[in-house]
């Protein structure tokens, strides 16, 4: 059982959370029993319809299963690219900062000892 040095019973003494405290997290625990229970149910009841799927168990030649995976082949190669040209942007402003620094710096008078 929690409990919390501040918060005072009914008497007077530090009886925890309180009885109406304890019926609420009873009545929570009840909640999240049945939502599990709930959710397991229909995890094992839905596998069937999950497994009929044509382009999962289909055949190589079906056109479905081919635009399947040419469309997961366009998105890896669609992710590489801005990915490579995200790199080839942050690459430039690094050689463009440097070749400014060392421009800066060459334009700029000795110093005088």
């Amino acid at each position: 059982m929690l409990r919390f040095a501040d918060s005072d019973g009914p008497d007077g003494s530090a009886s925890g959370i309180g009885e109406y405290g304890m019926t609420i997290m009873r009545t929570f625990k009840h909640c999240i029993h049945a939502l599990t229970a709930v959710l397991t149910i229909q995890a094992l009841t839905s596998v069937p319809v999950a497994s009929a799927c044509s382009v999962c168990f289909g055949s190589q030649d079906d056109p479905m299963v081919q635009g399947a995976a040419n469309g997961v082949l366009f998105m890896v190669v669609v992710t590489y690219a801005m990915l490579l040209g995200m790199g080839a942007f942050a690459a430039t402003w690094f050689v463009r900062a440097r070749r400014t620094r060392i421009g800066s710096a060459e334009a700029m008078p000795p110093e005088t000892k």
